[in-house]
């Protein structure tokens, strides 16, 4: 099935990657949203930047630098990369999925100390104008997971403190600029 799927894709990415070449080759965005992780109620604010490079007309490789935090605790910083498949439905809508990864120096700031790895899954659409600027909406899935298992001993009590497992699932609106 795995295998299967594996064709299926590079299949897509074959198909959509010969299509008449665009004059961008370089992406720079930013956006920001809210998210939230999962099984609780809180609401963190997400925000990022980002620079991308297209392989072929419809394939991105993107870089990315995002942070995340929720009022009152300090803020978590990650980068990543992410690959981009963009299937453009007309000159100005443009589709995506996106899948990546990446790593995090620490969890909100203080829980975790070893770096913890960032899976990002997204889809999201492109409104394109004049082939310079595009609003960008996205859902992205953010899975912060790893680092180190350890107890916190302290001369009054003894926490045992687990790996990272935080899954965020957010909304961003941002902007990006063709070059």
């Amino acid at each position: 099935m795995v295998k299967s799927m594996g064709w299926v894709i590079l299949g897509l990415l074959w198909h959509f990657g010969v299509a008449e070449s665009q004059s961008s080759k370089f992406e720079l965005g930013m956006s920001g949203g809210a998210t939230f992780p999962n099984g609780a109620n809180d609401l963190y604010i997400l925000g990022n930047v980002r620079s991308g490079y297209f392989i072929t007309d419809t394939f991105e490789a993107e870089a990315e630098l995002g942070a995340f935090a929720y009022f009152g605790a300090p803020m978590t910083i990650y980068g990543a990369g992410n690959l981009q498949l963009q299937l453009p439905l007309s000159g100005s809508l443009w589709p995506f999925l996106l899948a990546g990864y990446g790593f995090s120096g620490g969890l909100l700031g203080h829980k975790y100390q070893a770096a913890v790895g960032v899976l990002n899954l997204g889809a999201g659409m492109k409104l394109v104008f004049e082939k310079i600027v595009a609003l960008r909406i996205e859902y992205r899935f953010q899975q912060f997971s790893g680092g180190e298992s350890y107890e916190e001993i302290t001369s009054s009590s003894r926490t045992s403190v687990s790996a990272a497992d935080l899954q965020l699932h957010g909304l961003l609106v941002g902007a990006s600029l063709f070059l």
